[in-house]
């Protein structure tokens, strides 16, 4: 036993020797401090979080994420409470190697920052590596319940099969744990099934969130391997005579919190209450969150939803993200309402509601009509006609701006064919002093055939939009436009293919001189996309080409990427009975589609990784290369020249140890170096990384520690400091009282020092009190504090 310990400390301090003088680099921000990336595993759910420095002036953060080989940011709005914002990313969408990510601070004033600074053009994405799933994953199948599954407490029951494991395996020295209480003692051992029932032992498992962790010993008694998952239990309560058929489960959080920053004191009062239920075969979800920062110069803080399912339709209404195809609507949030029906392989999907709440401009000073032409203010872009008399200068405000969206597919297991339409337009009424109102209309259609039990997929996409920038005046009449379009006209355009348009679209969209695409054989406003999967010999091999009209323009995904064509090509190799894995991946894309540019910018990426998983006691590695070359070859001293390289690294280490007390550390640095050759000369050096070091001493007892160096220099401008925090979790009182405390130096450019205490108190079963309290004092400011109260009731 000595000489086991004496081992297990040398390998800890060897670790630490190992990872200590390694330097983590974060990007420079005036608003965000630090991000956290969790759980990156192949398939699990992805949360990310990020700690701010002053939240006084921000409006809402946006999380921009895409995959290995992917060409297209997906946006995603992280939510917002007090000093942190925070996301989740469907489990579906994570894969390895890795995803690259950065994120979009939209401040009140209507002006946003990036982080990094000047992502995703002027700097390079960071990254993050994904674990895949190993072969040990897949020995233990946790059969019911299934991960994020919600049960009635009467149904619960826990099942785990161990047949895959190895022949080295002790199948009965195995561990079950349920919110790391050890439950191994109830848990029944049939051959290679597990089985536990909780309502044999009442009180075990009560209502709400919990965790399942199973771990598994060889027959030495060494530490093999765990899962974990997680699942929510919820009490049935009866109606009727069908009492036994109804479930409820409500989640009801109030917060009272005060925010001082710089001598500033705020306070926000939020109500988060969500519900869930089931009767029969149909489905209840509802949430709602108000909070006081709902303000009518904002776009809408509180949020509201409810959703109604079975087997065969759904109904979703309030603040809801629908999806279609990527082109046209992909996660939006939209307040309104989305329904769809399932009948055998046809389906239909239809939204209608608000993406744009109407905010009203502000009207800074006004001036006689005879001053605005004799001045030339007219020309001005804030300046509008009040009346026939007098013009105003103003802030605009945002029209309120309505979206329907409909598609129809038929989809089977091996295809799926389907066209979709999508319609949005201002309500040029909603607000006094605005811009252009302006209406688009998009219309789409896909493709996807597979064969070979999957193993060969072809996908298409493909949609058309019509924009219009300008429908204040309405639609023009025939006279109108033969006026506008005809004989001596500037515009270029033939009336008489106008007049057809207009005959074709005007109960579509409104037709006049600000209507594009004007020459639609251009295919200015087209985009597509086909992709051919291949997945054998353990390859999974993907080829696409894709095409962005200039014009192309969706009020349903504003960040599509525009005026780009190209092909992009990457392949995922499993080695070694899924030890190791290789990617490597080119994409090769022009701009300057319909010759508006002084010229054409080329755009090759070129990705590599290779991930190796061991067996043996020894630590998960993850190295990764990215090289970005943009150059249109103008000379280097034209305004317009681009002649940029980057190269980006990526190292990711895992380690965990169990010895009865276990021991988790991880390593993440990316670099980031970006070299200008035109006259600007703005040259980039960004890295960024995070290392922790986490133990599991009992099941009351949890430490941590991290350590963060960041540095940066962007045209010349250097930044850089150095964060230690270290602290714990300690569960007292029969694990009623949770107290969690963190807290640690930073010094540098940056020199501050930060304190968090959390407190959770379960009065009853399913209530409980928390506080949450945050101090850091940075130099020559004053001292900041965060703190609230929190009150849960589980029902």
């Amino acid at each position: 036993m000595i000489e086991r310990n004496r081992v297990v400390l040398s390998k800890l301090i060897i670790i630490f020797v190992l990872l200590l003088p390694v330097g983590i680099y974060a990007q420079v921000s005036n608003y965000i401090s630090n991000v956290e990336v969790l759980n990156s595993k192949e398939g699990e759910p992805l949360t990310v979080k990020a700690d701010l420095f002053q939240v006084a002036a921000v409006n809402r953060i946006l999380f921009y994420y895409k995959l290995f080989g992917e060409t297209e940011f997906t946006e995603q709005e992280m939510s917002l409470f007090g000093a942190a914002a925070s996301t989740t990313v469907s489990g579906e969408k994570i894969a390895p190697p890795f995803i690259e990510y950065f994120l979009r601070v939209e401040l009140k004033d209507g002006t946003y920052e990036a982080y990094p600074i000047g992502a995703p053009n002027e700097a390079a994405a960071l990254q993050v590596s994904i674990q895949p799933v190993s072969e040990k994953d897949r020995q233990i199948i946790v059969l019911s319940p299934t991960p994020h599954e919600s049960v009635s407490l009467n149904d619960l029951f826990i099942s785990i099969s161990l047949l895959r494991v190895p022949p080295s395996i002790d199948n009965s020295a195995t561990k079950v744990f349920v919110d790391d209480n050890d439950v191994t003692q109830m848990v029944l051992f049939a051959d290679d099934l597990l089985l536990f029932y909780p309502e044999n032992f009442p009180g075990t498992i009560g209502e709400g969130n919990h965790v399942l962790r199973v771990e598994i010993y060889d027959i030495e008694g060494n530490f093999y391997h765990s899962i974990t998952t997680d699942f929510n239990v919820f009490a049935e309560k009866g109606v009727g005579i069908y009492a036994h058929t109804f479930n409820t489960f409500f989640d009801l959080k109030g917060e009272s919190r005060n925010e001082r920053f710089n001598d500033e004191e705020t306070w926000y009062n939020n109500f988060d209450g969500k519900f869930r239920g089931n009767y029969r075969d149909w489905n209840f979800n509802a949430r709602l969150f108000i909070t006081s920062e709902e303000k009518q110069y904002l776009q809408p803080q509180n949020r509201y939803f409810g959703e109604v399912s079975n087997d065969w339709m759904f109904l979703k209404f309030g603040d809801n993200f629908p999806r279609y195809q990527e082109l046209l609507l992909d996660g939006k949030r939209l307040r309104g309402v989305t329904g769809g029906v399932k009948i055998d392989f046809f389906n239909v999907q239809a939204s209608y509601g608000q993406i744009n709440r109407s905010v009203e401009g502000r009207l800074l000073s006004t001036f006689s009509a005879t001053q605005a032409f004799e001045d030339s203010l007219i020309l001005y872009p804030n300046v509008i006609k009040i009346d026939e008399t007098t013009y105003g200068n103003v802030n605009y405000g945002t029209y309120g701006r309505n979206l329907f969206a409909l598609s129809t597919f038929a989809e089977g297991s091996n295809y799926k064919f389907g066209i979709s339409y999508l319609h949005s337009k201002d309500n040029d009424e909603s607000i006094e002093y605005g811009g252009k109102p302006e209406e688009n209309a998009v219309f789409g259609t896909e493709l996807k055939l597979s064969f070979d039990r999957q193993r060969i997929v072809f996908e298409n996409e493909a949609a058309f939009s019509i924009y219009n920038r300008d429908i204040r005046t309405g639609s023009l009449t025939e006279e109108d436009i033969r006026n506008l379009f005809g004989d001596g006209s500037l515009l270029g355009t033939n009336p008489d293919d106008l007049i057809r348009l207009k005959d074709y679209l005007e109960g579509i969209i409104t037709i006049n001189q600000y209507l594009g695409p004007i020459n639609p054989e251009e295919f200015s406003s087209l985009a597509y996309e086909s992709a051919l999967r291949l997945n054998y010999f353990n390859n999974n091999f993907k080829v696409a080409y894709l095409y962005r009209g200039n014009d192309y323009t969706s009020f349903g995904n504003n960040y599509l990427r525009k005026d780009i064509q190209g092909f992009n090509i990457n392949d995922r190799v499993r080695l070694l009975d899924n030890k190791a894995f290789f990617s490597v991946g080119y994409e090769r894309l022009t701009d300057n589609l319909q010759n508006t540019k002084q010229a054409t910018t080329t755009f090759n990426t070129f990705n590599t990784s290779v991930s190796i998983y061991p067996r043996a006691d020894f630590p998960n590695i993850t190295l990764g290369y990215t090289r970005y070359d943009n150059n249109n070859d103008l000379p280097s001293d034209s305004i317009y020249a681009v002649n940029n390289g980057t190269n980006s690294f990526l190292a990711s280490l895992s380690y965990d140890l169990n010895t009865g007390i276990v021991h988790n550390a991880r390593l993440s640095v990316s670099t980031s170096s970006r070299e200008d050759e035109t006259f600007t000369n703005s040259d980039a050096k960004i890295t960024t990384g995070v290392l922790t070091f986490n133990s599991n001493w009992s099941d009351e007892f949890t430490s941590l520690f991290s350590a963060v160096y960041s540095s940066s220099e962007i045209a010349g401008f250097k930044y850089s400091y150095t964060t230690i925090t270290a602290g714990g979790n300690i569960k007292l009182l029969e694990n009623k009282l949770n107290l969690r405390l963190t807290g640690g130096p930073s010094f540098g450019d940056l020199e501050r020092i930060a304190v968090d205490l959390i407190v959770d108190y379960n009065i009853l079963t399913n209530f409980s009190i928390g506080l949450q309290s945050r101090y850091y004092k940075i130099k020559d400011l004053s001292n900041n504090s965060i703190v609230g109260l929190t009150a849960r009731w589980i029902m």
